[in-house]
């Protein structure tokens, strides 16, 4: 990539048209460079078709002009309502839970439901 670059502006400093699409085909890769941080994942979506997932904390070269999808993989917790329930002998009593959840398959999170955030919300 750098040398495509390195050699379109060389080019073009001598006038020479075939620097252009160097130029132009060093951008179209520079478009698949990808930096993953740490809890933290992307989705590779090329022209509606799934590619497959990045995970490793690195500076990664992906498919140029790809949709990057990013998703966290941190656990997160959601907190229930209280809510008042009666016992078996009539007795008020509150509940409430604490949901600790991570996503496992980036994919199915992207694609299967529209917000993953709000899915587990509705599932309590």
């Amino acid at each position: 990539m750098l040398a495509l670059l390195n050699g379109g502006i060389a080019l073009l400093i001598q006038e020479n048209p075939v620097g252009v699409p160097l130029l132009i085909l060093a951008v179209i890769l520079a478009t698949g460079i990808i930096v993953v941080q740490p809890n933290k994942a992307y989705a590779l979506v090329f022209f509606g078709s799934y590619l497959g997932t990045i995970r490793e904390t690195e500076l990664w070269l992906s498919f140029p002009l790809a949709v990057r999808k990013a998703i966290s993989l941190r656990v997160r917790n959601f907190n229930s309502k209280t809510l008042k329930v009666n016992d078996i002998e009539d007795n008020p009593v509150e509940i409430a839970a604490v949901v600790a959840f991570h996503v496992v398959d980036t994919a199915k999170a992207i694609f299967d439901v529209e917000k993953y955030e709000e899915f587990v919300e509705i599932q309590r």
